[in-house]
Parts: structure tokens; sequence; C-alpha cells
């Protein structure tokens, strides 16, 4: 699996990322790593990585590939007079999201060792519906508000120990707040041989639209997808819903929380 990668390095780069990152990077041990959103000034998602310390000075931040433009335009945007330089590379990992950092190239390698190319695509995508971990153009885009990803993902993604970084106001207020946000990630199953249901299906309570797939698997003889539902609708779980068209067939589904741990 590769990964676009962003070496961080510079006598000011730890100073520098710990107001950027929502992570706390303080006492990072080299080669540890730890997971970070990275947020517009309002407070919404612009991206999701996994920052690894490689130096005293220096730090890996690796996200989903075909995202790593966005991470480092978004980090260029706020580099004012620092010592620190930004450099693409390009990870190629067996384990992505596990911390495990198995090789680096130039941004252009095709070629991925044999490790990461081990596993079903369909089947590493219905393990991660079913972790409801989310995922960047689908769970996560630049509308996200981070606590509406789940408790879990933002216990790993979000320090409230840290001092102050670029987006905390709205994070911080929320979660003082008890976070509440205008819809939440959950997860959907339903049978087949309906397929499984397409990115931004409805999912409907009668005539009520109450939500919307971001992501679905192939489960054997069901499917299991993530989805966001609406406020007015959470909180009900278990709950039954269906999925299509406001005008048409639907397809019968089971909306529950998240998995308490990513």
């Amino acid at each position: 699996m590769r990964r676009d990668g962003l070496f961080v390095r510079g006598p000011e780069a730890a100073d520098w990322l710990q107001g950027q990152l929502t992570q706390d990077l303080q006492g990072m041990a080299l080669g540890e790593s730890r997971f970070s959103l990275v947020l517009s000034p309002q407070g919404k998602l612009d991206s999701f990585c996994r920052v690894t310390r490689t130096a005293d000075d220096s730090f890996l931040l690796d996200t989903e590939e075909g995202y790593g433009d966005g991470l480092e335009s978004r980090l260029r945007r706020f580099k004012l007079r620092v010592k620190v330089e930004l450099e693409r590379v390009q990870v190629v990992s067996s384990e992505a999201g596990t911390g495990r950092l198995d090789a680096l190239g130039p941004p252009r390698v095709t070629t991925a060792p044999p490790a990461a190319r081990r596993g079903d695509e369909s089947a590493l995508e219905e393990a991660r519906i079913r972790a409801g971990r989310p995922r960047l153009g689908r769970e996560l885009t630049e509308r996200t508000i981070p606590q509406e990803a789940g408790e879990a993902f933002v216990a790993r993604t979000v320090s409230f120990e840290k001092g102050c970084y670029t987006g905390q106001e709205l994070v911080a207020r929320l979660d003082a707040r008890g976070s509440n946000v205008p819809r939440r990630l959950r997860l959907i199953e339903g049978r087949l041989p309906a397929p499984p249901p397409a990115e931004k299906t409805a999912l409907w309570i009668g005539d009520e639209e109450v939500g919307e797939v971001t992501s679905a698997a192939r489960s054997g003889d069901s499917f299991v997808a993530l989805g966001y539902l609406k406020r007015s609708a959470a909180g009900r779980e278990p709950l039954e819903v269906e999925l299509g068209r406001r005008e048409g067939p639907r397809t019968s589904a089971v909306v529950s929380l998240l998995p308490p741990e990513l």
C-alpha cells in the first residue's frame, strides 16, 4: 500500500508542527508514530495523517495516496518565517494505520514490496468499515468537524492537553459542550442480494431523509457501510432505516454505533 509522505525538517520543526497539528508531539521518542489531524482556522478538517519522529529535528507525515498535495499545500500556507523545510516522499506500508513504516522512496515510486501487496483489497475495505475507520475523500472531507467522525477517532487524533494550534477553538468548544454536532458517523449493515449501496445513497426513516452512505463493502451475503446520521435520528441506535431514493425501491438496513476503539 502506497501513501504520500512529507518530511518536515529543521531546528524549528517540532515547535512549528506543534502549532499546526491536533496531536501532541511533546515527548515523542525517535521512531514513534501518532495519528493527527490538520485543521482549517475554522476547525474543519484539512488533512488526516500519521506523524513519525525520525530525528530530533525531523518528522515524517504520511497520508493516503493522492492526498499528499493537499497536506503539503495546507502546511506551506502557514509556513511563515520559520526554519523548516518540507520534502515530499512516498511511503510504502504493509500495515498502514498501525504505525509501521516499511520503506521510503521518491514521489514516483511505483513498485511496492510483496508485503505491501498482501491481502485482498475488498477484504481490507470491509475490515476498515467494520472497525469504523474513516477515510479521506469518503468520511473525511473539508466539511468534516472532527467530532462527527466519532469519539474513538477524536481520542486517537486530538490532544486536549496541549497548547494552541490552528483550528483548536471549535474542537475545544465542542468537547466542552458534549460534542453536540449536526451529524454522526455510524455503521450500517444490510442483507444482499441487493448490491452494497453507492456513495451518497440516502438513509430514510419513512419519508424523512436522515443521512447518507459514505463507504460500503460486500461482506458474505450481506454488506457493511459507513455513513453519517443526522442529529435528529442519532441516539436511537440500533435503528432500522431504508437506503435508496425518495421515489423507487429501497433496501432495508440497520444503523448502529461505531466500535468504541479504532
